[in-house]
């Protein structure tokens, strides 16, 4: 049965856990003497031992044998330390990430009540039979093993404990403790480094992550242009869509823009921009098909590019008058009309109030609207984001798509959010200001920290998933979160200066 922690750990404890766990596989156990702390604390808790590589986890531990902290531990790692896949990583030195896990603030719920109020990546799960002889319980981070909804999760544990359907569930939270640290100074530096990292030396810009294994995924990326400006012709194997390449490279934009927000270090951002106009100069100057394969989304590329700090303004112009209105949807004639100001068509900047009659779900609209001072839309869409987002958990903060409500089973997606948040926190109104408190802990919670690296891949340290369900982590959500949380953080300083 899985018994949670009654009370928070002091500060001697917990680095007495750090040292424990930085030392407890490789080296003999350490003496009483060494670790008082944890020798005197007589808890109930359950221990849950969790070890990983870098590329993969090796084995989770969980007991309830031992009188004090320090007991339980020592035995988690004595089980572990047996475990044929960690001694042989041992055997071979090899670097292991060490968890340890107790959960805390636990509920006791109907099975139709905690699949109502289950977070993923926050609640963990766990099912006891009435008589106490079978258990099962799930941490947090097992929500992104399967493939189901929460109703599916919650039933997957109660199924594996063999219980009746009136069975009581338990969520719980955990508290988490990892070694080796990878904590950087801040999460916001956390996150500039690791977009930083996403530059690849040949001059490519990997997007897409696994976030368990920290592998690239397949993103459609395209061949380098050649030395002449000419682009080289792909293997039929290796050929994308136009349309492939303006998400590429309009994602590839978003991070520079982000980072360009942040202050990131100049030198580095100025090879990374000229690198992104050597690729896409070419194909926007002398490919006459990207204008007509899904121009709207060619147009929000070089949008982004200009938002980013290249000189893409002029062909921007040139291509909005090369389409029809019809053809650029009102998500990209937003990113147009941020780009061009002042020099947006009128009638681009009237489809995108119009399409307000249709949804005010429109972040990019708000942005531009706030740019223009066009304030009577701006207050349009912020009545919208103050509606539709979570007012209480789970997810308490995000911001759904009220567009797509089927969109990941109506969980919050993190780029959505942020990118709402962005033109929410230039409101100084008590509503807005209270949503935008809750919205970024919904942002950073979202973030991969150190306490999370036995699950997740350490090189992905600083990113944020797509979705607290996913467990993918993509360069342009961490650049959406970033941008975000850096403009909520100058608002509020900008409103505090104000105020004197």
């Amino acid at each position: 049965m899985l018994r949670c922690l009654e009370q928070p750990l002091t500060a001697a404890q917990t680095t007495a856990i750090d040292e424990l766990l930085r030392t407890g596989l490789t080296h003999p156990r350490n003496t009483r003497a060494q670790l008082p702390s944890l020798d005197e604390t007589q808890t109930d808790a359950t221990v849950v031992l969790s070890v990983r590589t870098a590329e993969a986890p090796l084995c989770c531990i969980a007991t309830n044998h031992g009188r004090t902290l320090l007991d339980r531990l020592h035995r988690a790692l004595d089980l572990a330390r047996a475990k044929p896949t960690v001694s042989r990583h041992l055997r071979t030195q090899s670097q292991l990430r060490v968890q340890l896990s107790l959960a805390t603030r636990s509920r006791t719920l109907s099975i139709d009540e905690a699949a109502r109020h289950l977070e993923f990546g926050t609640h963990g799960v766990g099912v006891v039979t009435s008589d106490q002889t079978r258990s099962s319980f799930s941490l947090p981070e097992a929500i992104f093993d399967s493939d189901v909804d929460a109703e599916g999760f919650v039933s997957g544990v109660w199924r594996n404990a063999g219980s009746p359907r009136h069975a009581r569930v338990q969520l719980f939270e955990v508290s988490r403790h990892v070694a080796p640290s990878t904590q950087s100074t801040t999460p916001e530096r956390a996150a500039i480094e690791w977009l930083t990292h996403c530059a690849s030396s040949n001059g490519s810009f990997q997007l897409r992550f696994d976030a368990r294994t920290g592998s690239a995924l397949r993103h459609d990326s395209p061949s380098a242009p050649t030395g002449d400006g000419r682009l080289r012709a792909d293997p039929p194997s290796r050929v994308v869509s136009a349309r492939d390449e303006h998400m590429y490279f309009g994602r590839w934009a978003l991070t520079l823009r982000a980072l360009r927000d942040a202050q990131q270090d100049r030198t580095w951002l100025t090879d990374q921009l000229a690198e992104l106009d050597r690729q896409i100069a070419p194909r926007y100057a002398c490919s006459p098909q990207y204008w007509t394969a899904a121009p709207h989304v060619a147009l929000g590329t070089l949008a982004l590019a200009a938002l980013a700090g290249l000189n893409t303004r002029n062909a921007l112009a040139a291509g909005v008058e090369q389409v029809a209105p019809a053809r650029i949807t009102p998500w990209h004639a937003a990113q147009v009309a941020l780009a061009l100001g002042a020099s947006t068509p009128p009638s681009l900047w009237e489809s995108c109030r119009r399409d307000l009659d249709r949804s005010a779900f429109a972040p990019w609209t708000l942005l531009a609207a706030l740019d223009r001072s066009d304030l009577d839309t701006a207050e349009r869409i912020r009545r919208c984001f103050v509606e539709a987002a979570r007012s209480n958990p789970p997810y308490d903060g995000g911001i759904p798509c009220v567009d797509l409500p089927q969109l990941d089973s109506g969980v919050p997606q993190v780029a959505l959010t942020a990118c709402a948040l962005e033109g929410l926190c230039q409101f100084d109104d008590p509503a807005s200001r209270d949503l935008c408190r809750r919205v970024e802990t919904f942002l950073w919670g979202n973030q991969l920290k150190h306490t999370s690296a036995a699950y997740f891949a350490p090189n992905l340290h600083g990113a944020f998933l797509a979705s607290p369900r996913r467990p993918v982590v993509q360069a342009d959500t961490t650049a959406h979160a970033l941008s975000a949380l850096v403009a909520a953080e100058k608002a509020r300083d900008r409103m505090k200066g104000g105020s004197h």
